[in-house]
């Protein structure tokens, strides 16, 4: 049932709007005092999404354009909250300067005749990264890679204006899908983002810190003057968490974690999966990320991503909780396959031999054992030339660059087209990317 506060007349709950005297009206006895009321005559709200310290966040539709939107409120206890009132409102002025796809639009902020300070942003479909990791572990590093992307050039838009996100976390992540099946992500909530140019804004002082505590940077634990490079590393122990499922400061409070970033150096990936084999590059960009001086870390996101871009794609075997293997000695490697082993695998693996050069083929394509670029079919194989091509197109269709380490080294050991395809199959984590791989290789075979 909703009633209208001005006349106190009853309506079903499917009327949003008094026909008396057009005011909004509101649902009485419901959960949410809010649901199924209309927020300063534009915003119908429709379900609660969440609820954060400063308030909650409703999926609501403005009642003429038809656009689902996410509405913050602020806690009715913190509207007698100065601090929290500009840090409400500043978010409001600082994001919506920001006009990037991988930042959440910002559509309209105010206060309602009641005194309800709202805030309306891009809905968007999704879950923070908080959930996606609960729900699947550590991620495969094609894929975190392709996530820091979008969550650097979101940053560096920002920082481009000069605004510090400063609380940049797992849960300020929405990741969505994109028409094409990939990750679509989005950076959210500048609540506590400073405009650094324009002093006249900060809330906070030199000696106070703001943010959250799990991925605040040294200098934020201090109360130090901050910059974009505070950002930086805060995405650096988030990429952490993403490879690792886990901090790279753990700690059993976050006190203790605090004092771990200003007093020690942070964990190595291979500590905390020490089943993986990382390279050396890769664990040389987190390091680099996670400096306790600004002035050693990467200098922008962006330089970040690209490192980490860079060290994926030098070693996507060791750099993945899909891709990665187990470190330990290969079985019966015929002696003319190449074994290429990196300086930070443990010396139990044998070391690396020279691949022999590419050599002219003889006779019809695809009835040879001769290698072809950088393919080479083992010795006694049934699988040929031909095979190798098409299965790594089509890999690389859904896993990228990383198809052709991933067909070179199982090819090693599977005794046949099926059973490579099988066993390429099951380093790809999306049901869909799996299943149409599977299709592409067979249509492409058969043809």
């Amino acid at each position: 049932m909703r009633i209208c506060p001005t006349c106190s007349a009853e309506y079903p709950t499917n009327e949003r709007f008094c026909p008396i005297d057009g005011t909004p009206l509101r649902v009485v006895d419901a959960q949410d005092g809010l649901i199924g009321s209309i927020v300063s005559e534009r915003y119908h709200i429709l379900q609660k999404l969440g609820e954060g310290g400063m308030g909650q966040v409703y999926l609501a539709e403005h009642v003429r354009m038809r656009r689902k939107s996410a509405v913050k409120v602020m806690h009715a206890a913190m509207m007698s909250n100065t601090e929290a009132i500009s840090r409400f409102n500043r978010e409001a002025a600082n994001a919506c300067q920001i006009s990037h796809p991988n930042v959440a639009a910002i559509y309209d902020f105010g206060e309602t005749a009641d005194g309800m300070l709202y805030l309306a942003m891009e809905y968007v479909e999704g879950r923070p990264l908080t959930a996606v990791l609960a729900a699947e572990g550590a991620l495969p590093a094609p894929r975190v890679a392709a996530i820091v992307r979008q969550i650097a050039d979101g940053l560096g838009a920002a920082h481009l204006l000069g605004i510090v996100h400063r609380d940049l976390k797992p849960d300020n992540i929405l990741v969505g899908t994109a028409p094409d099946g990939s990750d679509r992500v989005k950076v959210v909530d500048f609540g506590i983002s400073k405009a650094s140019q324009q002093e006249g804004q900060s809330v906070t002082n030199v000696g106070q810190s703001v943010g959250t505590p799990d991925y605040m940077s040294p200098e934020q634990l201090s109360g130090d003057a901050i910059d974009l490079r505070s950002d930086v590393y805060s995405l650096g122990l988030v990429v952490f968490t993403m490879l690792t499922g886990k901090s790279a400061f753990p700690a059993a409070n976050p006190q203790a974690s605090m004092v771990l970033r200003l007093t020690q150096p942070p964990k190595q990936l291979r500590e905390m999966r020490p089943t993986l084999a990382w390279s050396a590059q890769l664990e040389s960009v987190i390091a680099r990320a996670l400096e306790r001086e600004a002035p050693q870390r990467f200098q922008t996101a962006s330089a970040l991503s690209e490192a980490l871009t860079a060290a994926v794609a030098a070693s996507p075997a060791r750099g993945s909780s899909t891709l990665a293997m187990p470190v330990a000695v290969p079985v019966a490697v015929p002696v003319a396959v190449p074994v290429a082993v990196p300086s930070a695998v443990p010396s139990v693996v044998p070391p690396a031999r020279t691949p022999p050069q590419p050599r002219p083929i003889s006779g019809p394509q695809g009835q040879t054992d001769t290698p072809i670029g950088p393919h080479h079919v083992p010795p006694g194989s049934a699988l040929t030339v031909a095979d190798l091509s098409v299965i790594e197109g089509a890999l690389a269709k859904v896993l990228g660059p990383v198809a052709t380490v991933l067909v070179k080294r199982a090819a090693r050991t599977a005794p046949s087209r099926d059973a490579l395809i099988a066993a390429l199959a099951g380093e790809i984590d999306d049901d869909k990317d799996r299943e149409s791989f599977r299709r592409s290789c067979a249509t492409k075979t058969r043809a």
